[in-house]
């Protein structure tokens, strides 16, 4: 039988007699090859796949924990509104004094409390109260000016006395509201409700709605009362 051998291309090609038979040898293994590098068929070779693969896994990584991160600072600085009082006007008809116990939240920093404003909000008036005095001001000259729109700072029970700064959980702080009509917050009357944000530095903030009993008939002018 007659063998004849052309090259083309690099390629072999082996013909025996006059059938033809083709050695395709080299196709084959360039074939097998591709194959098993790329198992995926997604044309990129799978080992460099698995990279990609992997610094996509690790960007991943880095947002969730830059995530947590905002997250945390977000609430590291938070105060808590233990009780809502008010006291009872002369004319013993009327709530002319607001009092909101706070203390920080679990984990806060220091707190600041001259820096913290005050929405009120009712059906028929609201304003914004601020505190001018510095947090190393001593409790008893930062007091309620309602002609100035200003809110007051009174110690319960501090680890400090000497400033209205609350830097331990333990801490107890009175934010007094004066409402007696000498500046933006009005008389609460029986039944009145009034929505408080708290607002401090960071940016966290806290809703409270503080509603006056349906009767103050039983109640003496000066008496406080739960709101």
């Amino acid at each position: 039988m007659e063998r004849r051998q052309i090259i083309l291309g690099g390629t072999s090609l082996l013909f025996f007699g006059g059938a033809g038979c083709l050695n395709l040898g080299d196709e084959t293994e360039e074939s097998e090859s591709t194959s098993e590098t790329d198992s995926d068929d997604d044309g990129i070779p799978t080992e460099e796949d698995g990279t990609n693969n992997d610094t996509a896994s690790t960007d991943s990584a880095d947002t969730t924990d830059t995530a947590d991160d905002e997250q945390t600072g977000q609430v590291a600085n938070n105060l808590n509104v233990i009780s809502e009082t008010g006291t009872v006007g002369s004319d013993g008809e009327t709530v002319i004094e607001l009092q909101l116990t706070v203390q920080p939240a679990a984990g806060s920093d220091s707190i600041d409390l001259s820096e913290i404003e005050l929405d009120l909000d009712t059906t028929d008036w609201e304003g914004t109260l601020t505190q001018s005095a510095s947090g190393e001001t001593p409790p008893e000259e930062v007091t309620a000016a309602p002609a100035r729109d200003e809110f007051g700072i009174e110690v319960v029970t501090a680890s400090s006395t000497d400033d209205v700064v609350a830097t331990d959980n333990a801490d107890r702080y009175s934010l007094v509201i004066d409402a007696s009509g000498d500046g933006t917050v009005q008389p609460l009357s029986a039944g009145t409700s009034v929505d408080v944000t708290v607002s401090l530095p960071g940016g966290t903030r806290r809703e409270h709605v503080l509603t006056v009993p349906d009767s103050l008939a039983e109640v003496s002018p000066g008496d406080a009362v739960s709101l």
